[in-house]
């Protein structure tokens, strides 16, 4: 049954395991963002906070718990309850820092087996009933929807909304209240969760034909 993101909504939470141990609650983490890809190819980048450059100290990248290879999960929900949104490998890091003086370590993942070998590509399965609802002026944040010129039939775009862990590549939603032309069910292809500051938000690409 399709439901509104905001019935989930409250207040954020996340989980980060490596190598199958959550981390450390003193780890600050500045942001994550994790995309699913049709290609089956999801990654994720995590920012750590690492310090202040007046420390001269990088005790997280220097530590065992971002290393490259390592097994990364990331969990969101609310208030606790949480699901897997992604499971990888680290591919890469780096460090960076700012005008301030903060250090930051940047954190690759993606589901490349450790052989180098990529998932299989997931089909678009369009029979699927929709997950979620979205409803114009009530739980949409952001969109934009787009006909093609050489397509008159088909729209694609984008809609992001208050946090939801069960959107996912191949899963179709439903939008209300954007007129005749724009209100229908689509298929997503592309999802981006995004956490920073307390908050997150939840980007789905999605493609539909004009009823």
């Amino acid at each position: 049954m399709a439901v509104s993101p905001l019935t989930e909504s409250s207040m954020v939470s996340f989980y980060i395991i490596s190598n199958g141990v959550e981390i450390q609650n003193t780890i600050e983490i500045s942001a994550i963002e994790i995309e699913q890809n049709t290609n089956a190819q999801h990654k994720a980048f995590i920012t750590v906070n690492d310090g202040h450059q007046n420390h001269d100290k990088f005790e997280v990248t220097d530590s065992k718990t971002f290393q490259l290879d390592n097994l990364i999960e990331i969990k969101l929900g609310y208030d606790s309850k949480v699901t897997r949104v992604f499971k990888g490998l680290i591919s890469s890091r780096f460090i960076s820092g700012d005008t301030t003086g903060n250090l930051h370590l940047n954190i690759i993942c993606n589901t490349r087996t450790s052989t180098n070998v990529l998932k299989k590509p997931i089909e678009q399965d369009w029979n699927k009933a929709p997950v979620l609802k979205l409803t114009f002026g009530k739980d949409v944040m952001n969109y934009e929807l787009l006909i093609h010129e050489d397509n008159s039939n088909q729209i694609e775009g984008f809609v992001s909304f208050v946090g939801f862990a069960n959107t996912n590549v191949n899963d179709t939603l439903q939008l209300e209240g954007f007129g005749n032309t724009f209100s229908s069910t689509y298929i997503i292809s592309k999802v981006i969760h995004h956490v920073a500051d307390g908050d997150w938000i939840t980007t789905a690409f999605i493609t539909g034909k004009i009823q």
